[in-house]
C-alpha cells in the first residue's frame, strides 16, 4: 500500500502527450550519444514513427500512474575511457563513463520539464540547483 501526503506533488503532475514526447525527442535527443547496455541509439528514436511514440508515450505515462520504473531504465554500462596523455598501465588515468538506456533518459527529461515549475512555485530549491 502506498501512502501520499495530502496536498503530494503527484496530483498537479500531467500525463505526458504524444506531442509533448515527440518535441522532446525531436529537440533535446542527441544523436552522436552513446546507446546503453540495451543497444537502443538515440537515432532509432528520432526514427520512431508516430504511432510508436504513442505507444512510448503510453508507457511512460504508465510509469508515472504506477510509480514503477523498470528495472532496466536503472542500469548502466559503465566503460573506462584513457585520458589524453595520461599513461594507460594507470588506474588513475582513465575516465568513468556511465551508459544509460535513451529510453530512460528521454522520460527523466521529461519529468523534470513536468516537476521544474512544480519545484520552482514552491520555493523547494536555490537558483543554483538546476
Amino acid at each position: 500500500m502506498k501512502c501520499q501526503p495530502q496536498n503530494s506533488t503527484r496530483e498537479f503532475i500531467k500525463h505526458f502527450t504524444p506531442l509533448v514526447v515527440a518535441d522532446e525527442i525531436d529537440t533535446n535527443i542527441n544523436t552522436k550519444k552513446a546507446p546503453g547496455f540495451d543497444g537502443i541509439s538515440p537515432r532509432i528514436l528520432k526514427e520512431l514513427p508516430k504511432k510508436a511514440i504513442i505507444h512510448l508515450t503510453n508507457i511512460y505515462n504508465a510509469v508515472l500512474r504506477t510509480e514503477f520504473v523498470p528495472e532496466q531504465w536503472k542500469r548502466a554500462e559503465v566503460i573506462m575511457l584513457l585520458k589524453p596523455g595520461k599513461p594507460p598501465e594507470q588506474a588513475s588515468s582513465y575516465q568513468p563513463i556511465s551508459l544509460l538506456p535513451c529510453m530512460s533518459k528521454l522520460f527523466e527529461k521529461l519529468l523534470l520539464k513536468h516537476l521544474k515549475p512544480i519545484i520552482e512555485a514552491k520555493q523547494l530549491t536555490t537558483s543554483f540547483d538546476f
